[in-house]
């Protein structure tokens, strides 16, 4: 697969080109299910993931039709490694303050990244979305919900 994605960029295909519901190649590379959820994908995904970071052309905070950043799908599909590559590239180009923002971004039903993490029961996703963004406000879909010291979460209404 490698030599094919090698092969198609080095004719000049543009990752940054959007399918028709508006998703990235990144979108993509993140939403792991039952079915291909096995170590040797997860590996595949992430060096490409790798990859396409590298080539800085894709913009982190681009949404599809719904609303959903690829933080949204990492934490949706429980893919922590990809999210915290992700988590790590953004802080690196960005620093907390870009991780903050695109925490704090919701989709079209009003989910942060976080609350998709806490609604798939995602555990090790919404403790790493925790770790990165401890102090902020979260807000999802009903009550907004504060991260208090500690990392538990309270809700303000």
């Amino acid at each position: 697969r490698a030599e094919i994605v090698d092969y198609l960029l080095s004719k000049g295909a543009d990752p940054s080109v959007v399918d028709g519901k508006g998703s990235t190649v990144l979108h993509h590379l993140v939403q792991v299910s039952t079915g291909n959820n096995t170590t040797d994908n997860q590996a595949d995904r992430l060096r490409f993931l790798r990859q396409f970071l590298e080539l800085n052309t894709i913009s982190l905070k681009a949404t599809n039709c719904q609303g959903t950043t690829v933080f949204h799908a990492a934490a949706y599909y429980g893919f922590t490694a990809a999210l915290k590559l992700l988590l790590d590239t953004l802080h690196g180009l960005e620093g907390p303050e870009g991780v903050a923002s695109i925490l704090q971004m919701r989709d079209y039903r009003g989910f942060t990244p976080l609350n998709l993490a806490v609604d798939e029961f995602e555990e090790e996703a919404e403790q790493l979305i925790r770790s990165y963004c401890a102090d902020a406000t979260v807000v999802g879909a009903g009550e907004p919900v504060a991260l208090e010291e500690g990392g538990t979460a309270s809700s303000d209404g």
